[in-house]
């Protein structure tokens, strides 16, 4: 079990390494622009690290930032990861078979401002869309038919809550009021009910 979380940090730290250096590349050569950038960079990638780490020792407010500042860059890392991956093999490709310009390809990821706030506003529009999917949840209505009980159940499932330090008390209020309005004879909870920590839980009367 050890190896495999030595073998996932591996990864982790590489995969951050190589963006970093890829972005240090593309961002303009300004020297407030690469504080504030790379300054992002490095506490997104060390936010989850530094919650696993000291999270149980940390006020509740604090380890909560860490763990949604880390939560959110690993699914903004994900995607800003896939686009530099997607503009090294384009590069690659047209070194070995030439589509275009080589210089003219190097300018355009190279401290090239244009590029950097086009794929920061892509990435941008990928989460926002994302979050609003999140935020505007959908029900699924599933009808199973079994001779095993002797009248209709209606049946409400539920998973994947995580309360705590990303569902607050508003949230899950508005769970529940969605769960009532069903007016189930049963309720189904899944797996990850709590996130990490029962602090948050207790501070924030969640139970």
């Amino acid at each position: 079990m050890k190896s495999f979380f030595l073998t996932i940090l591996f990864f982790y730290v590489t995969a951050n390494v190589y963006a970093a250096i890829r972005i240090y590349q593309l961002i303009p050569a300004n020297a407030w622009v690469r504080i504030v950038v790379m300054g992002i960079f490095l506490l997104g990638f060390a936010s989850l690290l530094i919650f696993f780490r000291f999270g149980e020792a940390m006020p509740v407010g604090t380890a909560g930032f860490f763990y949604r500042f880390g939560t959110s860059w690993m699914i903004a890392f994900l995607y800003v990861f896939m686009l530099i991956l997607f503009v090294d093999l384009f590069r690659i490709i047209n070194w070995v078979a030439p589509i275009a310009d080589k210089e003219t390809v190097r300018g355009i990821f190279h401290h090239n401002a244009l590029t950097a706030v086009t794929g920061l506003g892509l990435t941008a529009l990928i989460l926002l869309y994302g979050n609003w999917q999140y935020h505007n949840k959908k029900r699924s209505h599933i009808t199973i038919k079994t001779e095993k009980i002797d009248k209709p159940m209606r049946i409400v499932g539920i998973s994947d809550l995580h309360l705590g330090y990303t569902i607050s008390k508003k949230e899950l209020s508005r769970w529940v009021e969605m769960i009532n309005a069903e007016n189930p004879d049963m309720v189904i909870i899944g797996g990850d009910l709590v996130d990490n920590q029962l602090r948050p839980v207790w501070m924030h009367s969640l139970d």
